[in-house]
């Protein structure tokens, strides 16, 4: 028997669901409510928060110039969840893309306050409408959402003011003077800088704390070192370009870079990205003077960082104080190849479009966006965009370096002839020069030793990654040294054991074992490898595979060296050797361990032509497919699984070969698995 249809309705609680449970804070339910005012074609806003000693009469005000809406278009638009206006209009009136899709920004008024007082108005009409609700209505038992009425009135006006206001009072949260000064930090970044300008402008107001403050000032655009900006054509291509300010004689032409790579398709579309750098850090100082230094360290508190624009609007948390979702601070610290920014010394924006990126959506909470192949193609182009800027800025740095030291020498010449002329006796001329030729010395040293720690911090994450892998080698190590000593522990009459001899033996063959990593790790560090002599490249790739024999052993990985070289020697630092040699073991072990033990094989080769030297190192582990055999030797990519790997091994290699003169490339496979060719040129 057919029965009457049935039909969902909704209880009462659905507004607190999609209010107080859905948006994930207050601050994130004002961005709604701007952003509804924006829609609205609303030039300026204003957030007006009030905070009498009386908590209970406090109060948030928001009120724009935008289109406003009239009785009949309230019922339609502003009465109806989730309505589909924006779907069906989704440009407004003056060609703005609408930023609210899902019709629920209005349940941020829930979120913010217990009773709302709705005022708004058409351009050019006689009456405003004026709306209360009440949200604790819609948790009384029984109700459902649609039997919640609510008071409204039509009044006649005669002012010109048009748009949307919205009181909201029996606050949720108690706003401090910290609160509203985040929530106005962030206001002045909502748009893109210079995008968007005097179109849109949002007034945070509070009396009682004297904030008073709108978007981000244009100041900070006009003190940048470098600008560089990228853009992918959402088909395959990459176009980078950058200019900047420099010193020591370094052009704009110089700083000036163009040029293209192609990443294949991807799952976003097109994208932009735009960086602006300021040169805050250690050995920077004197880019600025102190007082402007300050000024733009004290802004960039609040703005720098790298942000995501939709549609010419914000999306949050991308950026946030202490949200470098980039990990800038990771990337500058521990690839030291090239120089990458710290996120405090940025502020970097990516514009995507709605209709160009419709794969990249929000989260449910409204703060946030899908982890989805589109939004991963986006962060891929962002690293590499970042990877592109810190090359840059490394090679223009080092011109800076190189023009300011022949400027020294210059100096020095002009300063010493100076003093030739003076009128002075000559041992007064000798301590002139003397004075001189300290500041010359200091100057230089300066340079020199900034070059010294940038070494040491590259060869420090070698030193990381063997610190680790023989840390986690030590402790069980050390655990069995501990059961092998308690049994001499309890042995009452040790000469009567007649395993008493081999116990020792054990204890002294494990010890060994631990000396190697210990003396591998110490040696690392001591000073005398960090300075350029003549190297045994094979006495030293014997020493690295003596000293990991045991997790060769361990695993049951036979290796060999094969030295066809006359002369093995050469000129450099032997710790960056060392480097080169530990990076590709330890990778190569990593892989091995999933190979039957049988198979389990390393070797490396030296032999030579009247050019340069070559050293070739071999496993029999999976190897390296072709469209990963450039990708190996760029920062962070890794194949490793349980992020095990930190994708910096390979690429410090590569960074060291090329400080030589030198190269590394895939090459094909002798036992199976990954072929690595290093050639170091001969230096006559």
């Amino acid at each position: 028997m057919r029965i009457e249809p049935l039909s969902f309705r909704f209880s009462g609680k659905i507004a607190r669901l999609l209010g107080r449970e859905s948006v994930s804070s207050p601050i994130v339910a004002l961005f709604e409510l701007i952003k509804n005012s924006y829609d609205a074609d609303a030039r300026k806003v204003k957030v007006i928060f009030s905070v009498p000693e009386d908590s209970e009469k406090a109060s948030i005000e928001v009120i724009d110039d935008g289109d406003g809406m009239n009785l009949e278009e309230f019922k339609l638009k502003w009465m109806v969840v989730g309505t589909e206006d924006k779907e069906i209009h989704p440009m407004s009136n003056k060609g703005r893309r609408k930023i609210g899709e899902k019709g629920l920004g209005r349940f941020s008024i829930e979120r913010l306050g217990r009773i709302s007082e709705i005022t708004t108005k058409k351009d050019k009409e006689p009456e405003d409408l004026v709306i209360r609700i009440n949200w604790e209505d819609f948790e009384k038992p029984g109700t459902t959402f649609d039997k919640v009425t609510h008071e409204a009135t039509l009044n006649a006006v005669s002012d010109e003011w048009h748009g949307f206001r919205v009181l909201i009072t029996g606050l949720r949260d108690v706003w401090t003077k910290k609160m509203i000064q985040n929530f106005a930090d962030e206001v002045s970044i909502l748009t893109p800088p210079k995008e968007v300008g005097a179109d849109f402008v949002v007034n945070v107001i509070c009396k009682e704390y004297l904030i008073h403050e709108e978007n981000l000032d244009n100041y900070l655009f006009d003190e940048y070192k470098y600008v560089f900006r990228s853009e992918y054509d959402g088909e395959s291509k990459i176009k980078y370009s950058s200019k900047g300010r420099s010193r020591y004689g370094i052009t704009e032409d110089d700083i000036k870079i163009s040029s293209v790579i192609d990443i294949g398709k991807r799952f976003c579309g097109k994208l932009n990205f735009v960086l602006y750098f300021y040169p805050l850090g250690s050995g920077e100082e004197r880019f600025y003077p102190e007082q402007t230094r300050q000024q733009i360290s004290s802004e960039l508190k609040s703005a720098s960082g790298i942000k995501i624009y939709r549609d010419g609007f914000r999306v949050k948390p991308y950026g946030d104080p202490g949200n470098d979702w980039l990990e800038l601070y990771h990337k500058r610290l521990h690839i030291r190849q090239i120089k990458y920014p710290d996120n405090n010394q940025v502020i970097g924006y990516v514009k995507i479009t709605r209709d160009e990126n419709y794969q990249i959506t929000d989260t449910t909470t409204r703060e946030g966006l899908i982890r989805n192949d589109a939004y991963d193609d986006m962060v891929i182009f962002l690293e590499k965009s970042l990877w592109a800027f810190a090359t840059f800025r490394k090679s223009i740095e080092k011109k800076e370096k190189s023009k300011f030291t022949k400027r020294i020498k210059e100096k020095e010449k002009e300063i010493n002839a100076a003093v030739e002329k003076l009128n002075i006796s000559p041992d007064k001329k000798t301590d002139i020069k003397g004075i001189i030729q300290t500041l010359v010395n200091d100057a230089k040293e300066e340079i020199s030793s900034e070059k010294e720690q940038k070494d040491l911090y590259r060869n420090l994450a070698t030193i990381g990654v063997t610190a680790g892998y023989s840390a986690h080698e030590i402790r069980p190590i050390i655990g069995r040294m501990r059961t092998q000593l308690d049994f001499l522990y309890k042995d009452k009459d040790l000469s009567k054991d007649p395993n008493y001899l081999k116990r020792l033996d054990n204890i002294k063959e494990l010890l060994d074992k631990n000396e190697l990593f210990i003396d591998l790790v110490i040696g690392y560090i001591k000073k005398d490898k960090r300075k350029t002599k003549i190297v045994d490249l094979y006495g030293v790739a014997d020493y690295i595979f003596t000293h990991f024999s045991f997790v060769l052993e361990k695993f049951g990985i036979e290796h060999k060296i094969l030295n066809e070289l006359k002369d093995s020697n050469y000129k450099m630092f032997r710790i960056d050797f060392e480097s080169i040699l530990i990076n590709m073991l330890l990778n190569s072990v990593y892989f091995l361990k999933y190979k039957d033990v049988s198979q389990r094989k390393i070797e490396v080769e030296f032999n030579d032509n009247e050019k340069s030297i070559f050293v070739r190192f071999h496993d029999s582990g999976p190897g390296v497919p072709p469209e990963n055999q450039d990708k190996i030797f760029y920062p962070l990519f890794t194949t490793k699984e349980n992020e095990e790997g930190t994708g910096l091994g390979l690429t410090i290699v590569k960074e060291l070969m090329e400080t030589y003169g030198g190269s590394i490339g895939v090459e094909s496979s002798k036992l199976g698995g990954l072929s690595l060719l290093l050639v170091f040129p001969k230096r006559g």
